[in-house]
């Protein structure tokens, strides 16, 4: 069946009914999505996520302006996953630092909260 999908043609009964049946899972997706308000809010704030994440990871990545200087595909991705694991980095050490801040200055009754938080250590 494989091969009859490789053949490239069209006009090929397997390759069309896998075509159609793509497109109505397709158009399902679709009228899930535009009738399913809590779905809708979810994929907008996964995207917007995503996206932020992007435009940091742009600006993490200021050297030659963004452009992948090489050709050779292998130091490309090298290339895109080092700028990625600086971004992660960045975003860890920022959260690392606003938990410690917040661990310190919280005061209930008097009394530092530091042992409440799960990542401090105990003193």
């Amino acid at each position: 069946m494989l091969k009859r999908l490789r053949s490239g043609s069209h006009k090929n009964s397997t390759y069309t009914a896998f075509r159609e049946v793509g497109r109505v899972i397709r158009t399902v997706q679709l009228l899930r999505y535009l009738s399913d308000a809590p779905l809708r809010r979810r994929v907008t704030a996964a995207t917007n996520k995503v996206e932020s994440f992007n435009r940091f990871s742009q600006w993490v990545g200021f050297g030659n302006q963004g452009v992948l200087a090489d050709n050779d595909p292998i130091e490309q991705e090298k290339t895109m996953k080092f700028n990625a694991l600086l971004t992660n980095a960045v975003i860890f050490h920022n959260a690392w630092i606003s938990q410690r801040s917040s661990a310190s200055s919280f005061r209930r009754d008097g009394r530092s909260t530091r042992k409440t938080w799960p990542t401090s250590r105990r003193t």
